[in-house]
């Protein structure tokens, strides 16, 4: 007990002087909601994505919903802007620790980081609030990610090998869409590069974009470039396209990628991938395509395999579908943002699956 208390104290004092905490909040008082509720941290425009359309299922259920942000992370002001776009209301993480009770459910995309809220998470986890986990994205393998939570909503059955303490699988909302609107009858060669660089060193960010733009120019004159909303260095003289992805990626025949949840979304709406990642970048799932698509070590390899798509880019689809069957689980009767919310439906009731 004294643990608790001097956890909570100690982080109270720090948001008390970041000036987080509201007049309330600093008079120590804690109001008993008659429901139970979920609060949704969003770290990035990503997490939005995920949690708004999962919000508006609990809440047409009568479920209380809160979009929490985590004041001074990084990407907090594309969090913001993504919740105002959508007229969602939020709240800063310390206004969870001061209004949420034991048995309301903290629901999380990232429980590794910031330290901000891997604090808050423990002293949430003592006062009776479970703690929920969403995958995120991809690279749901790495060993740092998703240790703290009580139960892990996953993709498909490769989240077996995550070592969560609890998991269920759910499915992906942002695969599943992709998966929907794929398209059969694509020709010819249209090549989209996704460049994704977030806080990284920008002559490796350069020099990726450099290599990818040569192996696209080689198949592709009219190739497109499209960024992720966490960029910030983008070479020169390059043009990037302001279309969403999702209506990008429905053009594509072949995608040129780092790590990300894009290698999914285009074998799932049936383009060829040439996964291109950085000599120390962990590939975690990506390590064994299995034919699914290829594996470009360098600018060389990436040259040479984008030539093989110049004539007839050809998706080995019954490669792709194993290792989608492998990591992203799709029920045809039941979208994955309904499997979601059935999951924290029943969380917060107590019959977990």
């Amino acid at each position: 007990m004294l643990s608790r208390n001097i956890d909570t104290i100690r982080f109270r004092i720090a948001d008390f002087f970041a000036g987080r905490v509201s007049s309330q909040a600093r008079l120590g008082t804690r109001p008993a909601p008659d429901t139970k509720r979920v609060f949704f941290v969003v770290h990035n425009k990503n997490h939005v994505t995920i949690f708004r359309d999962i919000a508006k299922e609990l809440s047409a259920r009568g479920i209380e919903c809160r979009f929490v942000t985590i004041g001074g992370h990084r990407h907090e002001s594309q969090a913001v802007a993504a919740l105002e776009a959508g007229m969602l209301p939020r709240i800063d993480l310390s206004e969870v620790l001061r209004s949420a009770t034991h048995g309301d459910i903290l629901c999380v995309g990232n429980d590794w980081g910031p330290s901000r809220l891997r604090r808050a998470i423990k002293v949430l986890k003592q006062n009776g609030v479970q703690i929920l986990g969403v995958v995120e994205g991809a690279r749901f393998l790495l060993s740092n990610q998703y240790k703290r939570v009580d139960k892990l909503l996953c993709w498909g059955p490769s989240g077996h090998d995550i070592g969560a303490k609890s998991i269920q699988i759910v499915g992906s909302p942002v695969i599943e869409r992709a998966f929907r609107t794929r398209h059969a009858d694509r020709t010819g060669c249209r090549v989209l590069i996704n460049y994704k660089f977030s806080g990284t060193v920008k002559d490796k960010e350069f020099a990726w974009g450099h290599a990818a733009i040569a192996a696209a120019q080689e198949i592709d004159p009219d190739f497109t470039f499209s960024t992720h909303p966490s960029n910030k260095n983008v070479p020169q003289q390059v043009r990037i396209s302001p279309e969403p992805f999702s209506r990008l990626l429905a053009d594509a025949t072949v995608v040129i990628t780092r790590s990300s949840t894009v290698i999914y979304e285009a074998l799932a709406s049936g383009a060829c991938v040439i996964y291109a990642p950085l000599a120390d970048e962990p590939r975690a799932e990506f390590a064994d395509p299995a034919g699914a698509f290829e594996i470009a070590a360098n600018a060389t390899e990436l040259r040479e395999k984008a030539r093989l798509h110049q004539a007839n880019p050809r998706l080995d689809s019954v490669a792709a579908q194993a290792f989608l069957d492998r990591h992203v689980s799709i029920d045809p009767g039941k979208s994955a943002i309904v499997r979601i919310a059935d999951a924290l439906t029943n969380f917060l009731v107590g019959k977990q699956g």
